[in-house]
C-alpha cells in the first residue's frame, strides 16, 4: 500500500558528548555515530543511554525516486537539443 511504513528496527546508543552542534553516540561495539545534536532531547548530559528507532518510510522513498527520475528525464532532454 501506498503510504505503509515498514518494519521497525532499533538500537541503544550512549551519549559521549555535544561539540560544535554534533553529538557523538557509542554503539555497544564501539563504533562512533555522529548526528546533528538537534536530534538529542535537551537536558541529556554526557553518558545518557537513549534507543534509536529507524521506521523504513516507502512513501517517501517514493517521492524521492520519482523526483530524481524526473531531474533525469529533464537532463536527458537538455542533452538533446
Amino acid at each position: 500500500l501506498a503510504g505503509r511504513r515498514g518494519e521497525q528496527t532499533a538500537m541503544t546508543v550512549t551519549l559521549d558528548r555535544i561539540e560544535n552542534g554534533v553529538a557523538v553516540l557509542l554503539l555497544d561495539d564501539g563504533q562512533r555515530l555522529l548526528v546533528p545534536a538537534r536530534i538529542i532531547p535537551q537536558g541529556c548530559p554526557d553518558g545518557t543511554v537513549l534507543r534509536m528507532t529507524f521506521e523504513r518510510d516507502d512513501q517517501e522513498t517514493e517521492a524521492r525516486m520519482a523526483r530524481v527520475r524526473a531531474l533525469r528525464e529533464r537532463l536527458v532532454e537538455r542533452s538533446g537539443d
